[in-house]
């Protein structure tokens, strides 16, 4: 056993290490092919018309309409352009292995040089002769014929009802946006491509773990090809359905220990590819991208920032939970989730539950996303219009876990459906509890977006201005100041009449010039209310300026008659305001309900084949 580890650990070095050489050089070929300048600026033409943050249905909108909505089919225009430009750079006059590893975009510079931008090797050679519309077309034209082989060799080896699992997740991926957006398409390709040798090959597969290595080049892929979108679908995807293909009848804790063991193939390979372009690029380039990409890997974990912004709590990274499960929210994706709860509940009281095996394990799996949310969460709770994708991993895992325990040769007797519906109802109950009492939704107002101007605080240091909650419960304030002081602090003070409520106070030399401060607050406010808020320079040793938006621009509700230093402004403190306190939609609650039952029914069906498995054992011992 020990020699098969050390065999296994050897060719997975080979193959990062391999992996890693050979990018390099199919990058510095693809740099070797010439641009087609027209085609170059066609697709630029087309970010110009259509804007950053557009939706697929919608091909026109302005800077950046749609980042932070809900709507399910938001396109990345902004990234997509970013890569059009890295991969049709023209700029840089260096030898091609040079530009390969800088990455380098006349749009945004070379702040992406810890990235592989592997997409390179298909986009320069294949806009060279196709138009950015026409790429968009076999796009499509290509990601649809991939989930039709897909679908049908799934169908044709396990049944109807997995085909119709693929075909759903395929929908709730949007797959129009998926069609159109670069940004979207490497992380699809790359799970379809895997899933298809999984069902294809099997039973190769498990023999001599060859698995492992199946895993290791899919991790080593997303890190060549993405750019930090919904990564993890490229396991999940590919684990359930390597799992589902497995042999029946095996020990839980088998199914658990290879889903463990792809699992950590992937990282290795993920982790290792990324460390293979920090290595040959600080090589080539002479710079060390090693602390650049630790800095950005710290940063979009949560743990490191600037000025407050990016250091998440773990209220925030539940709060990311939710935020990325709100794309659900919409007639289509409701109907096919609240359908396939309803179906598997049916078939349960119909057929009953054979107790699979495999449900440990792909619960797992399931549970995974969540994972990757809470960990990754400056990135997820940032980018949510695309991160929303990796809960497709646990609505995957949850759909087969549901039909792998479905008995079609059984029809339940009275009393025992009346035992299946108890289960579920059970289940449903405590998950009610549960929406009822942590599903809150919260809502950020501000009006730091606007043209700013600098008005000096000077004798009295102070601005105040009337605050009126528009909804109750506040924990979160962004401020904007200006100061030329490097000691001191600013005091937020919010008060009732008399009565002082809440005192916040912060360092002024924690903000640069024209920066941004995002704090968390508990304030117990209520809509409606009268309150005074008020800012206070206290020690500076220097002038401070305070930010306030320009005269007659008035945009929040919360704010009324403005004073700096006793003297009245028509205009508004640049801040902002996180509430946090409703009640989501009733169309939210019922999704959230779903969820939650998912997950319940999975862990006890879990729990369920574990026993059954160990009730049997001791049977046949006996």
């Amino acid at each position: 056993m020990r020699s098969t580890i050390m065999k296994i650990c050897l060719r997975g070095l080979l193959i990062i290490v391999g992996g890693g050489v050979v990018a390099a050089a199919l990058m510095a070929l693809a740099y070797m092919v010439p641009v087609n300048d027209r085609i170059a600026q066609n697709a630029l033409e087309v970010f110009d018309k259509e804007g950053w943050y557009p939706l697929a249905s919608v091909q026109s909108q302005e800077f950046a309409t749609y980042f932070h909505s809900y709507e399910p089919d938001v396109l990345d225009n902004g990234t997509d352009r970013v890569m059009i430009s890295t991969a049709l750079d023209q700029v840089l006059t260096e030898n091609a292995i040079y530009r390969a590893m800088s990455g380098y975009s006349a749009y945004y510079g070379d702040n992406y040089s810890y990235y592989w931008h592997g997409y390179s090797i298909i986009l320069r050679p294949l806009m060279y002769l196709f138009s950015f519309t026409d790429f968009r077309n076999i796009n499509s034209a290509l990601q649809m014929l991939l989930v039709f082989l897909l679908i049908k060799i799934v169908w044709d080896k396990k049944g109807a009802l997995y085909a119709l699992a693929i075909f759903s997740i395929y929908l709730l991926a949007q797959p129009v946006a998926l069609g159109k957006s670069l940004q979207f398409s490497w992380i699809f390709y790359i799970a379809l491509l895997g899933s298809y040798i999984a069902v294809k090959y099997s039973e190769r597969l498990v023999s001599d773990y060859k698995y492992l290595y199946l895993f290791l080049i899919i991790g080593l892929m997303t890190s060549f090809f993405d750019l930090l979108t919904y990564p993890l679908f490229t396991w999940g995807m590919v684990a359930v359905i390597f799992i589902l293909m497995d042999k029946d009848g095996v020990s839980p804790w088998l199914y658990l220990w290879k889903v463990v063991s792809t699992g950590i193939a992937w990282i290795i390979g993920y982790a290792g590819m990324w460390c293979m372009k920090w290595f040959i690029g600080s090589l080539v380039l002479r710079e060390n991208i090693f602390k650049k990409a630790i800095w950005e890997v710290m940063y979009r974990a949560g743990t490191q920032g600037d000025n407050h912004i990016g250091v998440l709590t773990w209220a925030d990274r539940l709060e990311t939970l939710y935020i990325n499960w709100k794309h659900y929210d919409n007639m289509v994706c409701a109907t096919i989730l609240l359908l396939w709860l309803i179906g598997i509940f049916v078939l349960n009281i119909k057929n009953g539950v054979k107790k699979s095996e495999k449900t440990l394990s792909l619960t797992v799996v399931g549970v995974s996303s969540f994972v990757w949310y809470l960990v990754v969460a400056n990135h997820t709770i940032t980018h949510h219009f695309f991160t929303y994708r990796i809960w497709l991993v646990s609505m995957l895992a949850f759909m087969i876990i549901g039909l792998i325990n479905y008995d079609g040769n059984v029809l339940l007797a009275y009393k025992k459906r009346l035992q299946v519906i108890g289960k579920w109802f059970v289940c449903g109950m405590f998950s009610v509890v549960l929406v009822f009492l942590f599903a809150k939704e919260g809502i950020d107002v501000s009006n730091t977006g606007l043209l700013p101007r600098y008005v000096s605080l000077g004798s009295g240091n102070k601005w105040e201005v009337e605050f009126t909650p528009t909804f109750p419960g506040i924990n979160g304030f962004l401020l904007c100041m200006k100061s030329e002081s490097t000691s001191g602090y600013y005091q937020i003070t919010l008060s009732k009449g008399d009565d002082l409520l809440y005192q916040e106070k912060y360092d002024i030399a924690e903000f640069s010039e024209n920066a941004y401060g995002n704090f968390e607050v508990e304030w117990d406010v209520k809509a409606g209310a009268k309150y005074e808020l008020m800012l206070e320079a206290v020690e500076p040793n220097a002038e401070v300026f305070a930010v306030i938006t320009e005269e007659g621009s008035l945009p929040l509700a919360e704010y009324q008659n403005l004073r700096i230093n006793g003297q009245v402004y028509n205009s508004q403190p640049s801040t902002g305001f996180t509430y946090w306190s409703l009640p989501p939609s009733r169309c939210t609650q019922i999704l959230l309900v779903g969820c939650a039952m998912a997950c319940l029914i999975s862990v006890v069906l879990s729990l369920e084949s574990v026993l059954h498995r160990k009730a049997n054992n001791k049977v046949k011992k006996i």
